[in-house]
């Protein structure tokens, strides 16, 4: 009654050289497929970037305009405002400069002549 000694299963079969092979090529599957996936996320990441900037870049090259058209209204203004009031040796102010009740009625601006043979000696 002696029976044939059994072979011992392994729990980690040897393998074939086709079963090495077929498991490489689904390895190199998986990590190309990974590397594909990989390079879309950072090529999404990218194009969005990219798009925030050139909205920005819109948005900084409109308000460099309008700042630029605030300059130009500001001198022309000034310009008008020179050639009422006459020569650069002239001053404008506001009406509360010569009486505090003037301002609370009307806006009024007048001109001034300040260095034309105004000064005088002050007594000693």
């Amino acid at each position: 009654m002696n029976s044939p000694p059994q072979k011992s299963k392994s729990h980690f079969p040897l393998k074939t050289k086709s079963q090495s092979k077929t498991d490489s090529r689904g390895f190199a599957l998986v990590v190309t497929l990974s590397l594909m996936i990989l390079l879309t996320v950072i090529a999404v990441g990218m194009l969005a970037l990219n798009s925030i900037s050139l909205r920005s870049a819109g948005s900084s090259s409109a308000q460099a305009a309008a700042c630029a058209n605030a300059r130009l209204a500001l001198m022309l203004a000034l310009g008008e405002l020179q050639k009422s009031a006459g020569p650069d040796t002239r001053v404008t102010a506001t009406a509360d400069a010569v009486d505090d009740k003037a301002s609370k009625t009307s806006p009024l601006t007048g001109v001034w002549r300040s260095w034309e043979n105004t000064y005088t000696q002050p007594a000693c």
